[in-house]
């Protein structure tokens, strides 16, 4: 990064995960400038950004409009959990920012009335959980619920909708580069993916541009694309880049790999993480949830570490239980991290794990998933949702809060109401 990057008046945080709010770059801010979030129930992401010394924080609610010097009016739009969609409006252009917020229904139309006219849209287009791709399961076509195509027909729908003047894929180029998920770049959608599908659907009119490190736009002279770059050649040498991207990271890697074989697995630890969101559900979920999920953990004593949500137990033994839902494969370094650090759903985005699913059972591991980030954003227990500060936050949201609850009572299987359509 240039030194000048980091000359701003102020940074909008989308949300929490690590690699949207990365500790070690905002750190190389000054600690006076303003640092806008939205305003979750939870208040861990300000607590997060106020444990780096950042003291002018601004919230902002979900829709309310945020004055910025130059004329410009930023507004955020929350969505699910912990979330959020930024607008940046001025008198000669509106930026919407989807980001990794895949806003729908209520809050789609809410932006789309107030801000008609998008002239710049930002969406991501490839997924960031471990889903299929870190997966085994018993029943193959329970790996088909999330299709790799389906994220480059969600952003050809996003442009149908919301008819963009440039479309630019955002926030999804990554690579992997540990030993353990090298492999996964295979599974890379790139943005030439994304830009090629829409010229087929919308023709010379598709308002797809590739953007690159280093490019630029005003509004006097519009794009400065890098002329040594063409888009459709960007991403041809995969292989190419990778292996120099590889080679470049290697003294980092072996260093890491050299501490993480030092780490020594602790059950102790995490019993009593799994045993306090276990207590953390409600009575009614702990009912109805009861799986046996096992983290494998062939380093330890006992290598079959158990969280029987039907006992409402964790133990360790040497024999692998014959009803676990799901088996988890998962470093000892990364899961004694995410643990101490109350970060485990991470696991799942950081792709450093193997999960085997039982038949059928490809339904309670996304709830063991999804369960377990409610607890880790501060959503469970349900006591946390009772607050001063939760009742005008939910009262906002309550068109959106409105058709989850519709949805969730529409007949259908269990993958098409999990993963329903976008839009």
């Amino acid at each position: 990064m240039t030194p000048d990057l980091f000359d701003v008046d102020a940074i909008y945080i989308t949300h929490g995960h690590f690699d949207h709010c990365h500790y070690p770059t905002l750190r190389k801010f000054n600690r006076s400038v303003q640092i806008v979030i939205a305003r979750f129930i939870t208040d861990r992401l300000r607590a997060g950004v106020e444990s780096l010394g950042f003291e002018n924080i601004v919230e902002l609610s979900h829709g309310a409009p945020l004055e910025l010097e130059g004329g410009l009016k930023l507004y955020s739009y929350q969505h699910g959990f912990d979330d959020s969609a930024v607008v940046l409006e001025s008198a000669e252009c509106t930026i919407l920012n989807l980001n990794d917020s895949h806003v729908t229904g209520p809050t789609l139309r809410q932006i789309l009335k107030r801000h008609p006219k998008i002239d710049f849209l930002f969406r991501s287009h490839a997924p960031a959980q471990g889903y299929p791709i870190c997966y085994e399961a018993e029943d193959p076509s329970e790996l088909e619920f999330h299709r790799r195509e389906d994220y480059i027909a969600r952003f050809e729908n996003s442009v149908r909708i919301m008819q963009p003047k440039h479309a630019i894929p955002f926030a999804s180029n990554v690579c992997h580069l540990h030993s353990e998920t090298f492999r996964f770049n295979r599974h890379n959608i790139t943005p030439a993916e994304v830009s090629a599908h829409c010229r087929q659907t919308f023709g010379a009119k598709s308002p797809v541009v590739i953007m690159a490190p280093g490019d630029s736009w005003n509004a006097e002279t519009g794009f400065h694309i890098n002329n040594a770059r063409n888009d459709d050649d960007e991403y041809s040498d995969l292989d190419g880049a990778l292996s120099r991207l590889s080679e470049s990271a290697q003294p980092l890697l072996k260093w890491y790999y050299k501490e993480e074989g030092t780490v020594v697995p602790d059950f102790q630890l995490f019993r009593d993480y799994m045993s306090e969101f276990i207590r953390a559900l409600p009575v009614g979920i702990q009912i109805v949830f009861q799986p046996v999920i096992v983290f494998d953990q062939p380093a330890a004593d006992y290598r079959y570490w158990v969280v029987d949500f039907s006992r409402h137990t964790v133990f360790k033994t040497s024999q692998m239980p014959p009803n676990a839902n799901s088996v988890i494969v998962v470093h000892p370094a990364v899961l004694m991290d995410a643990v101490t650090k109350s970060v485990l759903f991470f696991v799942h985005i950081s792709k450093r794990m193997r999960v085997w699913v039982r038949k059928g059972g490809m339904k309670e591991e996304f709830k063991f998933w999804g369960l377990l980030q409610l607890y880790e954003t501060g959503y469970l227990p349900l006591r946390n949702m009772i607050s001063p500060r939760a009742v005008p936050i939910l009262w906002r949201r309550r068109y959106e809060i409105l058709e989850l609850l519709q949805s969730s009572l529409r007949s259908g299987r269990f993958e098409e109401k999990a993963v329903p359509e976008v839009y």
